[in-house]
């Protein structure tokens, strides 16, 4: 044997080794991803129900008799919504499709751990509809105006996410960071593969 071929030899172990190396950390990358992933939506799920669960504390000038007056008098300017029930700070609506034959339902979660400061949670049967954000904007317009000022120094961010499966409306950014994060794992394992048929 040549030391050509001990070198090409020598150079295929270097680089099957390199190249199992490599796809052993890819893998536990996709395995750690995955988990980080599922710990976050875990926490979150844990937050969302904490807020949910937080006792009514409505300190701020508007009582609930007040909520549920302003919104059915919100709803009552479309006619497209046939029904509202309201469970504690959450609005439970029915539309009326355009064809009227059908209906479907969104919800408006109002209860900001407790507290009623014109944050929303939303979440709707239907994504196209423009119906669900447009009477969570106004009822959330209606709600900050009767706070006093002192309550609405800071900024409240509507947090909104249609999806018609979801029991825990949260934020899909992090979802599609973490995605991301797969698929630029799943190219370099790609890369890896290729460069060892290159080498062999």
């Amino acid at each position: 044997m040549s030391k050509e071929d001990n070198y090409e030899d020598s150079f295929g172990v270097l680089g099957t080794l390199a190249l199992a190396a490599a796809a052993g950390w890819v893998i536990h990358s996709i395995n750690k991803s995955g988990k980080e992933a599922q710990a976050k939506r875990e926490a979150q799920k844990q937050e969302e129900e904490r807020r949910r669960n937080s006792p009514l504390s409505l300190n701020n000038g508007i009582t609930l008799n007040e909520f549920v007056s302003m919104a059915n008098h919100i709803a009552s300017r479309t006619k497209r919504i046939t029904c509202i029930t309201v469970d504690g700070l959450v609005i439970h609506a029915t539309v009326q499709s355009q064809s009227h034959l059908t209906e479907w339902n969104f919800s408006v979660d109002f209860n900001d751990y407790g507290h009623l400061t014109g944050k929303y949670w939303l979440s709707s049967d239907n994504d196209d509809s423009i119906i669900p954000q447009w009477f969570a904007d106004k009822l959330s317009t209606a709600i900050k105006g009767k706070l006093p000022k002192q309550n609405i120094s800071a900024p409240n961010i509507n947090v909104t996410t249609p999806s018609k499966k979801s029991n825990y409306p949260y934020p899909a950014e992090n979802d599609s960071q973490d995605n991301m994060n797969i698929y630029v794992l799943a190219i370099i394992c790609a890369l890896l593969i290729l460069f060892a048929f290159i080498l062999f």
